[in-house]
């Protein structure tokens, strides 16, 4: 079965961590940008989040582009 892909969207994400879970795992809270061009490197990316990381009291602890596609079973 062939699969094919579109609509492709990126997002760069923050996540900041807030503390723990009961079982000891860190909690994260995240902030997602969306609309960022699929085709945009990760170099490039990851700078942006740095430099908004930057700007804020509490430091990003992860930077990370999400890309999001719908998958189509081909004919």
């Amino acid at each position: 079965m062939a699969v094919t892909e579109s609509s492709k969207v990126s997002v760069l994400r923050l996540k900041f961590a807030v503390g723990e879970t009961s079982g000891g795992d860190i909690k994260y809270k995240r902030k997602d940008i969306k609309n960022v061009k699929a085709d945009a490197t990760k170099e490039d990316v990851y700078a942006v989040g740095k430099a908004l990381s930057d700007l804020l009291e509490t430091k990003a602890d992860v930077i990370a582009k999400v890309d999001e596609a719908d998958l189509e079973k081909s004919m």
